[in-house]
């Protein structure tokens, strides 16, 4: 799912960056779980893999001088 051009939770309007800045934030696994019952463990690791590699393919881009 896309929102805003952004990839998103499978079935709810809460971007993968969105994910990623809970934990940043001070919120533990657990705490996010608790706080958004509709996401799974599974989604958690899928936003930190796709983040991870938007973030390696962002490099490399950089590298090449590539927007």
């Amino acid at each position: 799912m896309i929102e805003l051009g952004k990839p998103c939770i499978r079935g709810v309007h809460i971007t993968a960056d969105d994910v990623r800045e809970y934990p940043a934030s001070g919120m533990s696994e657990s705490e996010v779980l608790a706080d958004f019952p509709y996401f799974t463990r599974e989604d958690i690791k899928a936003c930190r893999a796709f983040i991870a590699d938007r973030n390696t393919i962002d490099f490399f881009r950089q590298m090449e001088g590539k927007p």
